[in-house]
């Protein structure tokens, strides 16, 4: 049963690892957010525990906020992409300045 948790405890340290290298400590920060609003949205569903009308706008407003930055980052990565690609002309072949 150790070697159990300790493995799953070792894959949980190895996603946090991936999430913070290929995007950011903020990027996982909102994860963790949304696991937590993901868990208390599902303990309400499947076993019914009581939830107050403040937990629920709470819920909204992180979810709202996830979502947002998401699309901020999405945005601004598909923008980056445009700015480093060349532009291309009607046969599709990338065109090249000459350097006159």
């Amino acid at each position: 049963m150790v070697g159990l948790s300790a493995g799953i405890a070792f894959l949980v340290n190895l996603s946090i690892y991936w999430i913070i290298g290929n995007t950011s400590a903020l990027t996982y920060n909102m994860a963790g957010h949304l696991k937590f609003c993901s868990a208390l949205t599902l303990g309400y569903l499947i076993f019914n525990d009581p939830i107050s009308l403040e937990q629920v706008m709470a819920i909204l407003l992180v979810c709202l906020g996830v979502f947002a930055y998401s699309w901020v980052k999405l945005r601004e990565d598909i923008v980056a992409k445009a700015a480093t690609q060349l532009p291309t002309t009607a046969l599709g072949q990338q065109s090249v300045k000459s350097a006159a």
